[in-house]
């Protein structure tokens, strides 16, 4: 319903509800509801100031009157309250409301639609730090260019929507190719798409990577969007989704100062059968065990969903050049490395909490940019 145009046009007062004539659309709302969201029994920042089972379950109106855009309600215990329209609108429950998706599925076709924000840009207008931050959470990542390749630099650009997690890793990191690495990323070598940490609970939500010195020749950035991926599987190959779906496996990391391990699903749903978490890590993957007979299929399967993964029409391709500079969600969209790197490829990296990114996107809609 548009709110603009929506006008409460009759209330009828049933046993344990209201039911409201809303621009002809018939709305239930239960007086328990109704009086545990009174307007006035909230603080300025949306939190109850009440405990909800201190109402009497069985609550009832005194009272009620209405004009267009607003419900008044006397309770018998006394507590008037008054529900703007747009709030009985937005808050309506009856029939269950569809759940808003900002994600946009893509694959290797996104490449023409790809923006490359500003990074000056993004510092001095909120017009442009906006159309950044929603890139990031609709396609689960965003591209900043021109951010000085300075070391640390990656911590300001943090600074612009939350801030750093910090881990065992410290506060952020290099990726670059070193003598006697225990990491396949600190190579030149090719790397599958990955997410990271799935070993840690909770995961770090994102990521960022900051492209200090780019490579020479070879060592592309391929991007793959998990929920795309989930999505084809499960059309494809349901079996191979419902065991990716059901199953938790364990992810192990282990070194002189830290052991993480984390059990968790390949693909995570939620109770609308969305894809809402992917991890997929082979080198942190923990040894399988699974029951004996699920063993050897659930196999079939993680090489199904990998092979979508890995197909270059699953992906994303960018060689990234120094001042580049992306954050990913890291829970949805993977990452990897194309052919061996020549030359000093030197990226910088840090992890953030996606809770914060939102947050910032949703206070500049808020206001009006």
């Amino acid at each position: 319903m548009n709110v603009d145009t929506t006008k409460l046009r009759n209330v009828t007062q049933k046993d344990d509800h209201l039911l409201l004539d809303i621009s002809g659309t018939a709305c239930r709302f239960h007086y328990l509801w109704l009086r545990d969201n009174s307007p006035e029994r909230r603080s300025t920042n949306g939190q109850r100031l009440h405990e909800s089972n201190s109402i009497d379950p069985k609550i009832r109106p005194d009272s009620i009157s209405h004009c267009t855009d607003e419900l008044t309600i006397v309770w018998s215990d006394g507590t008037k309250s008054a529900y703007p329209l747009d709030f009985l609108v937005s808050s309506a429950y009856d029939p269950p409301p569809g759940q808003a998706d900002r994600r946009i599925a893509w694959n290797s076709e996104i490449a023409d639609r790809v923006r490359r924000h500003d990074y000056d840009a993004v510092r001095a207008d909120p017009a442009a730090l906006k159309a950044w931050l929603k890139d990031a959470e609709c396609y689960g990542f965003g591209l900043l260019k021109h951010v000085p390749p300075i070391e640390g630099k990656i911590i300001d650009t943090v600074a612009l929507f939350g801030h750093v997690r910090e881990t065992n890793y410290g506060r952020l990191f290099d990726v670059r190719a070193e003598e006697n690495p225990d990491n396949l990323a600190y190579t030149p070598a090719p790397l599958s798409v990955h997410t990271d940490n799935p070993y840690r609970h909770p995961c770090p939500t994102l990521q960022l990577l900051h492209c200090l010195v780019q490579a020479d020749q070879g060592g592309l950035t391929a991007l793959a969007d998990g929920f795309y991926a989930a999505e084809k599987l499960r059309r494809e190959a349901p079996e191979a989704f419902t065991l990716l779906t059901g199953n938790d496996v364990l992810f192990h990391y282990e070194s002189d100062d830290a052991i993480l391990e984390n059990h968790g699903k390949i693909i995570s749903l939620d109770a609308s059968g969305r894809p809402v978490t992917i991890r997929m890590n082979n080198r942190s993957l923990a040894p399988l065990r699974l029951d004996f007979d699920l063993t050897l299929p659930f196999y079939q399967a993680l090489f199904e969903f990998r092979a979508i993964l890995e197909n270059e029409k699953s992906q994303f391709r960018l060689r990234l050049q120094s001042g580049d500079l992306v954050v990913l969600d890291n829970e949805r969209v993977l990452h990897g490395r194309i052919g061996h790197s020549v030359g000093h490829r030197h990226l910088q990296g840090c992890y953030a909490d996606r809770d914060g990114l939102v947050s910032t996107l949703r206070v500049l809609e808020r206001n009006g940019v």
